[in-house]
């Protein structure tokens, strides 16, 4: 910063001393004139300020002390987003305590309680609390509870790559291969080629529409009870289904009410999906 031609100029001032004699003279720095800008030399270790009166207090600053300054504020910032992931996190591992009657059947961390198809089963890991399915078909089975599921709330967080497909089971078993024949599938799906989306009972009621975007987490709310199938995305109702009276199993796949395990869904080598925070409430 260039001061002005008036702040680099001295003045020179005299007054009488007390007792009357000679006056006494002396030069004004010009930093301490008033003006707008006020600079001591770029030899000085003094800041310019701007808009600082020759009465006004902290007339300049030293610049340790501004960086000083700046240094604390990093600080404080790193310490409120560090603040803030742990928020996030905790929000995440309390989730289910949080429900009334929730129980989290993944801990973030392990397979256990969960067990893989015996086909491809290095399609799945654990990254960043999330089970990722990424590679050749797999599925892999809640083992964790002996008792079969009949009457339940199942919720799951979902999130999806671009072009992928995934599914998450209900009333199934446990099988070493191939697609699951008990059950039923509640499709994961944004932009696959698979014109049944998100929110879909897979060939029982298809939701035609996209629900939901790809790489954004989201909320898959199960609920089964009885004879009546509720399916929510995001908390928004996608499907609503009571099963007739003369519903009949399938030969290849039974879509039947019935009890039994969940299962989540590895489809293909080119889709990428993931699940999290899967916790669930038996209504028996």
């Amino acid at each position: 910063m260039k001061s002005s031609p008036e702040s680099r100029r001295a003045r020179r001032e005299c007054t009488s001393t007390l007792d009357g004699a000679s006056p006494g003279c002396f030069d004004t720095p010009a930093y301490l004139l008033p003006s707008k800008i006020y600079s001591t030399g770029s030899g000085s270790d003094l800041a310019p300020v701007i808009g600082a009166g020759p009465d006004a207090p902290g007339r300049y600053r030293s610049p340790s002390r501004t960086i000083e300054e700046k240094f604390k504020m990093k600080i404080r910032t790193l310490l409120l987003s560090a603040a803030i992931l742990l928020s996030l996190a905790a929000t995440g591992l309390s989730q289910a305590k949080n429900e009334k009657g929730f129980k989290t059947i993944f801990d973030g961390k392990t397979f256990d309680g969960w067990k893989k198809a015996e086909e491809n089963p290095d399609t799945w890991t654990i990254k960043d609390g999330a089970f990722v399915a990424a590679g050749p078909r797999n599925h892999l089975y809640y083992t964790g509870d002996e008792k079969p599921f009949v009457n339940f709330e199942l919720k799951i967080d979902a999130m999806t790559e671009p072009g992928s497909n995934g599914g998450i089971y209900f009333h199934t078993q446990y099988q070493p291969e191939g697609w699951p024949k008990n059950g039923f599938e509640v499709q994961v799906n944004q932009t696959h080629t698979d014109w049944k989306k998100t929110g879909s009972l897979y060939d029982v009621v298809n939701v035609k529409e996209q629900l939901v975007k790809d790489n954004e987490w989201y909320t898959y709310h199960i609920i089964v009870k009885g004879k009546h199938v509720t399916i929510k995305v995001n908390d928004k109702v996608a499907v609503e289904w009571d099963q007739p009276a003369d519903h009949q199993a399938g030969a290849s796949f039974t879509r039947i009410l019935d009890k039994g395990t969940f299962a989540l869904q590895a489809h293909d080598p080119k889709s990428i999906v993931r699940f999290k925070n899967i916790r669930v409430k038996r209504l028996d």
